[in-house]
């Protein structure tokens, strides 16, 4: 199993409707797994568990999470 299908359980078993700075590091923890790992987020897992909004919210995070990764990798500081 890989690191990030633990992760995305983490952050689903925590509150994932909820901003709260926890619940906000568990999806960045996921999101950067992610990234690392060269998938997309499981979108049809988020959408089951927040709603349409917080989901939006996610997807864009996740963008620039990704980017993120992709410039440190590039820059060979990952």
């Amino acid at each position: 199993m890989a690191k990030s299908d633990d992760l995305l359980k983490d952050f689903l078993n925590g509150f994932p409707e909820a901003s709260h700075p926890l619940d906000e590091e568990r999806f960045a923890k996921y999101s950067i797994a992610c990234a690392e790992e060269g998938k997309y987020i499981d979108t049809s897992a988020i959408n089951q568990n927040v709603s349409p909004e917080r989901s939006e919210e996610l997807v864009f995070a996740f963008e620039w999470i990704r980017q993120a990764v992709d410039c440190l990798k590039n820059e060979g500081r990952l």
